[in-house]
């Protein structure tokens, strides 16, 4: 940046040299002014080129260097239970996690939301807490079951359309004991009224919806990230909408 600021014209040298480079830019007169913002669209020019040639030359020390990536998708699925259960018994709601290797083109066209599908081969296992675990491969056979169960049928086997819960149905879960691994994951859409830092690796968002009732979020980062919340900056824009 020396280098490439030694040509820049007295004009803009003196403005972004003074106390106050902001002040002294209204000051200038029209002549000047066009001369800095002359200079000025022209060094993001010749920045940009810098960066773009200093890219290039360690791309090419680096020209052998690969990275080898698998792409994959995670699903939560149910068990379909055409006919329900019997009376006096309890409603049977097996759930596994899906975890689906090279995913196709044709495998997430039918990998949505509220879709009975048939699936073949599959590899399954436990993770040792109560989650089945099924795994595919590009070439698993994956289809459509036609046709498609009735929503009575989705809900008699336990699937529920994902919506954000208000913060009083999710303060009454929280309070309800022996949930699973699923029943603990949920979404909410809030808006963030405070954050505070909690140690060097933590951060509390505080956060209220149109109930009026508070919860706090934590979140585990870095000890130098300043947005753990990914907002943007915090202090221009609190209290700002947040769906976690």
């Amino acid at each position: 940046l020396k280098e490439l600021d030694e040509d820049a014209p007295p004009e803009w040298k003196e403005m972004v040299e003074s106390n106050s480079p902001e002040e002294h830019y209204d000051k200038l007169c029209d002549v000047n002014r066009k001369i800095v913002d002359d200079w000025s669209h022209k060094r993001a020019v010749l920045l940009q080129s810098m960066v773009s040639k200093s890219v290039e030359h360690s791309m090419a020390d680096h020209s052998t260097t690969e990275r080898a990536s698998i792409p994959y998708v995670k699903v939560l699925v149910k068990a379909l239970f055409r006919n329900g259960t019997k009376r006096g018994t309890e409603r049977r709601q097996v759930a596994a996690e899906l975890t689906a290797w090279r995913v196709t083109d044709d495998h997430l066209a039918v990998l949505r939301e509220g879709n009975v599908i048939r699936m073949k081969s599959l590899n399954v296992k436990s993770d040792g807490k109560g989650l089945l675990q099924l795994s595919s491969k590009a070439d698993t056979p994956m289809e459509l079951l036609a046709p498609q169960p009735s929503r009575y049928q989705l809900r008699q086997s336990g699937y529920e359309e994902r919506s954000a819960l208000s913060f009083i149905r999710l303060n009454l879960l929280s309070k309800q004991k022996h949930l699973n691994l699923i029943e603990r994951e949920v979404d909410i859409v809030g808006v963030i009224m405070k954050i505070e830092r909690e140690g060097e690796n933590s951060s509390i968002a505080y956060l209220t919806d149109e109930s009026g009732l508070v919860i706090s979020l934590t979140r585990n980062h870095t000890a130098h990230c300043a947005d753990p919340f990914h907002i943007g900056s915090v202090e221009a824009v609190l209290p700002a909408v947040a769906e976690v």
